[in-house]
């Protein structure tokens, strides 16, 4: 399975499950730990419509990110 992660610099990165060694909660979210670094989720809406924005996710309002495709 591939999760759609950011980087250490914030970067979106897709890494299979199967590559991840240990995975931390940390208050700001789980930290998925492999041997190429650290990847965690996104949090803001800033985060979600990067990550997700070339499959067709746009923000609509403050509380709303639309997939248009």
């Amino acid at each position: 399975m591939k999760l759609m992660l950011l980087d250490e610099r914030g970067e979106p990165a897709v890494i299979d499950i199967a590559d991840v060694c240990m995975i931390l909660p940390t208050r700001s979210g789980p930290e998925f730990v492999t041997t190429e670094g650290v990847f965690r989720l996104p949090q803001t809406t800033v985060q979600l419509c990067r990550l997700y924005g070339e499959y067709g996710f746009e923000q609509v309002d403050r509380g709303a990110i639309v997939n248009f495709e």
